[in-house]
């Protein structure tokens, strides 16, 4: 029973982190991804060679800034399983497979 008790604690405890907010620093950063995110999809849309080299531009810059998140400065500030950290990693994936098909 203390283990299944234990067990539960633990998996309340997981999902307390997972839905606790950004704190102001990692959430300005995490707008500044979405923004580079944003135009990066907007340039893939054009066909002109030259917008496609933009949108990786955006992409890389936005993945400086996830990189920077988990860099020392900001290490314990924020879950790293946290979903928003986690989709913005997804889309970036999604949006350099469109760029390099």
């Amino acid at each position: 029973m203390k283990i299944i008790s234990l067990l539960l604690i633990m998996c309340i405890q997981t999902i307390t982190l997972a839905s606790e907010p950004l704190n102001e620093q990692v959430t300005d950063l995490v707008k500044s991804i979405n923004m580079y995110l944003d135009r990066a999809e907007s340039e893939i849309n054009s066909s002109h060679k030259t917008k496609k080299q933009l949108a990786s531009a955006h992409i890389e810059y936005a993945q400086e800034i996830i990189d920077e998140l988990f860099g020392s400065r900001y290490v314990n500030k924020f879950d790293h399983k946290h979903p928003d950290i986690i989709d913005y990693q997804k889309r970036i994936k999604k949006l350099k497979l469109k760029i390099y098909r």
